[in-house]
């Protein structure tokens, strides 16, 4: 009876230089969800490196300091990275929609661009304690409805 189950797992053992992916599930955690439809969300964020072996199925990581999760994973939410890319794919800095959003600092820019057929204002916004090079982009009708104070 044992066999039809296990024929499926398969044991996953990291050390602690190794580089992982993340499976981390949006419509779960949203301090990450950056999209209106979550499924459309990207599924693993990383690479990361285990910094510590808690037990056989439970490493802890190095994530970003943004990242409001917490750092230890089970087995089964890792995948192993064989090459480090240079460009990491990292959950989104900020999200207007979370409620664990930071406050807005100041506006850096603004500009216009074309969405459809129409023409959408957004404003470079810079976060309290986050340096002026992590500043984002944003809707300024969508940064209006959030923060009513921030902005004239």
């Amino acid at each position: 009876m044992t066999d039809i189950p296990n024929k499926h797992r398969s044991d996953r053992q990291f050390q602690e230089v190794d580089w992982v992916y993340l499976k981390i599930q949006p419509y779960r955690q949203i301090t990450l969800s950056n999209q209106t439809f979550n499924k459309l969300a990207t599924k693993y964020y990383g690479p990361y490196q285990v910094m510590q072996r808690i037990r056989n199925v439970a490493y802890k990581h190095s994530l970003l300091a943004h990242m409001a999760i917490h750092p230890t994973f089970h087995v089964s939410q890792l995948k192993p990275c064989y090459a480090v890319p240079e460009v990491l794919n990292h959950p989104p800095l900020v999200d207007i929609a979370s409620p664990y959003c930071v406050e807005p600092d100041k506006v850096l820019a603004r500009r216009m661009i074309k969405m459809g057929n129409k023409a959408v204002a957004q404003i470079l916004v810079q976060w309290k304690d986050m340096p002026s090079e992590q500043a984002t982009w944003e809707d300024f009708a969508k940064m209006k409805l959030r923060f009513p104070t921030f902005l004239p």
